[in-house]
């Protein structure tokens, strides 16, 4: 892993870690979902309301299943994103942020004063 760099979606959760060439290992979430299995596989030892192993299974393989097609989406979704970022130029990149950030602004602005208007009657 050396070279890779530690990516976070800001809350820890997600973090995975994204090597140069922009493949990503979310083995740091495979791992978060093991530990929290096995767990929960020893507080439920306890419980009465045991679930079987193999279903436990089954869902955990879901899960990483799912994890690693959430990835796979997000790599592509970048991949796309850069290109476009390359054949349109940053300058239409930074012009379609700019009245983004202008409608939304816009919209919150009208949004609060339509609530203040509404609270006054």
């Amino acid at each position: 892993m050396a070279g890779d760099r530690r990516v976070t979606n800001g809350n820890g959760v997600n973090e995975r870690f994204e090597n140069n060439d922009g493949e990503q290992s979310d083995s740091n979430l495979r791992d978060f979902i093991s530990q929290e299995f096995q767990n929960q596989r020893v507080s439920s030892q306890t419980d009465s309301n045991n679930v079987s192993d193999e279903r436990a299974t089954q869902f955990l393989q879901r899960a990483i299943n799912e994890s690693q097609r959430m990835a796979a989406e997000t790599s592509r979704s970048q991949r796309r994103r850069q290109q476009l970022y390359e054949e349109l130029g940053k300058e239409r990149f930074e012009q379609w942020t700019r009245e983004h950030l202008e409608e939304t602004i816009r919209d919150a602005v009208r949004k609060a004063d339509e609530d203040a208007m509404s609270v006054e009657r």
